[in-house]
């Protein structure tokens, strides 16, 4: 199940986007694709601010 559709709320006041990483050792890579879709989200009026 999406877990998009079982809030039960029109708007999301804010969505705090937290990236771990391996702290022992150097991560490679992007964001883009996470960062991309809170955007989106954003834009549809789903979340008002993203932290």
């Amino acid at each position: 199940m999406d877990r998009s559709a079982s809030i039960n709320s029109t708007v999301l006041d804010v969505v705090n986007f937290r990236v771990v990483f391996d702290m022992a050792s150097p991560t490679e890579g992007t964001i883009e694709e996470q960062v991309a879709m809170l955007a989106k989200l954003q834009e549809q009026g789903l979340i008002s601010h993203i932290g």
